[in-house]
């Protein structure tokens, strides 16, 4: 941050450019935990709250028939969409954070540089 100051960096330039990079890799983190439970809590939250026919509601239905191919069935698409939501995350995280991937720059910020 001192050495931005001395050479003359806007206050602008040292958030794009230093502030909010040191800052994507905890963001990422919290995010993919985040999607991680999201799923389970909204699956409890439509179980508990809601009178429509949802995913948790069917869970909750087919448990108490003993449905075990249905509880099967609705686990194994929570855990579908749990990992969907974590890949596009590590996705998004991947072309936010090229420096964490490669050893050159790409190739627009090479000349720029």
């Amino acid at each position: 941050m001192n050495l931005a100051c001395l050479l003359g960096a806007t206050p602008l330039r040292t958030f794009l450019y230093i502030r909010l990079p040191a800052c994507l890799g905890p963001l990422f983190s919290g995010l993919k935990i985040g999607a991680s439970y999201a799923v389970t809590g909204a699956v409890i939250g439509e179980w508990t709250a809601s009178s429509k026919m949802g995913l948790g509601t069917y869970l909750l239905a087919a448990n108490a028939q003993m449905n075990s191919v249905g509880v099967y069935g609705a686990m194994l698409l929570m855990t579908f969409i749990g990992i969907g939501s974590f890949a596009m995350l590590l996705l998004l995280e991947y072309v936010a954070m090229p420096w964490r991937h490669r050893a050159t720059p790409p190739w627009w910020r090479a000349s720029r540089l």
